[in-house]
């Protein structure tokens, strides 16, 4: 006979808050759920099995919609996922890809297992975000997740019921965007493939300029060809400068076009024993605590454009750097991100919206949503 308490389950990231994104489209509400990645744990003396996932989104505990995830699909996806992170694990990297995406990760004491059937001792981890986002569009919005893990041995199967607490998130201050002018916005939270993929940058925006021919279709290989190279980046809202990275030369960046993956890898290499793991992947950054303790983050800020320094205040609307194309960049940009700590890799991205940029402006049908919410590129117009 299975004994549940034997088999344990857990965050992947460890300090990993599920926060929903939703909005509403006339009468109906749309949830949109980055599920937790999940470690389960053998701790009985037999061989057990993980036949099935189920999914559940409830309203005040009632079932309203479910998905389910069989045997075939976890065997597939953790044969392709796990060997990766067993390689991230043992990977003495100077930069830890894990943290980059997972945040604070639970201890790990040994390889995880690659198959869903783990034998006495054995661990394995469920990667839920690259299986499936919760997407449900409805009358009656869900409040809460409940995901139930089907378990097997050679005797007996059993259910375990893992609740899921949502943090329905939504700003309170009034703030106000980093930019003015005529902006191109792009890579937002509905484009599964970029932002979203980390934690921390689950609710993460790029603005990249008004004028495709001078951004990522230009030939120029002058950062100064581009539209938004050089533009005042404001504070969205009144508060306190906790964390600057002022370190990384503009030089290492000035050719975008020559910019590759490699090229990173090997400018990383060079830079983070001088300037840091942070200043090295942000470029120069800045980071601002509100009133609300949530914190703002710009990244890929010019060189010798940063007018704060740690510990100043600053109030909503204040130039505190310039767009430039430093750190992890592949053009010059603004990276902007709510998070809801001061460390910007461990910390939970937040949903963001502006007070000067309404929904009405993404989508006439939009209405009362936490985040901005398109998935490619948009343009508005912000005086």
């Amino acid at each position: 006979m299975i004994d549940l308490d034997n088999v344990e389950i857990s965050f992947f990231s460890k300090e990993k808050r599920v926060i929903p994104l939703y909005y509403k489209i006339g009468s109906f509400s749309v949830t949109n759920i980055k599920l937790p990645d999940i470690i389960i744990h053998n701790k009985s003396d037999e061989q057990i099995t993980l036949s099935k996932i189920t999914i559940l989104g409830l309203k005040k505990y009632r079932e309203i919609i479910s998905f389910n995830l069989y045997e075939k699909d976890l065997e597939e996806t953790i044969k392709i996922v796990v060997p990766q992170i067993n390689n991230l694990i043992k990977e003495q990297n100077i930069i830890n890809p894990l943290l980059l995406t997972f945040g604070k990760t639970k201890l790990i004491n040994s390889e995880l297992s690659q198959s869903h059937i783990l034998e006495s001792g054995e661990t394995t981890l469920i990667p839920l975000s690259l299986m499936l986002f919760f997407h449900h569009i409805s009358l009656n919005p869900i409040d809460n997740l409940q995901i139930n893990f089907t378990v097997n041995n050679e005797s007996d199967q059993k259910v375990k019921e893992v609740p899921i607490e949502l943090f329905s998130f939504k700003v309170t201050e009034n703030y106000l965007f980093p930019l003015k002018g005529n902006i191109c916005i792009c890579n937002l939270p509905m484009n599964l493939s970029q932002h979203r993929k980390a934690q921390s940058q689950e609710f993460a925006i790029d603005i990249v300029g008004s004028d495709f021919l001078t951004s990522s279709t230009t030939t120029s290989m002058k950062v100064s060809d581009y539209s938004i190279f050089g533009d005042n980046v404001m504070s969205i809202g009144d508060g306190t400068v906790v964390e600057i990275g002022d370190k990384f030369p503009d030089s290492e960046m000035d050719k975008p076009k020559s910019y590759s993956e490699d090229f990173f890898i090997k400018l990383s290499n060079r830079m983070v024993p001088i300037i840091g793991v942070k200043n090295t992947m942000l470029g120069n950054y800045v980071i601002i605590e509100h009133k609300s303790k949530e914190f703002s983050v710009y990244a890929h800020l010019r060189e010798n454009s940063l007018c704060v320094k740690k510990g100043d205040k600053v109030k909503q609307g204040n130039i505190i750097a310039k767009v430039g194309n430093t750190g992890h960049s592949t053009e010059p940009h603004l990276h902007f991100q709510l998070i809801d700590s001061i460390n910007v890799f461990k910390a939970n991205g937040l949903p963001i919206m502006f007070n000067n940029l309404p929904i009405r402006e993404m989508n006439q049908h939009f209405s009362n949503s936490n985040s901005l919410i398109n998935s490619d590129y948009f343009y508005v117009h912000i005086d």
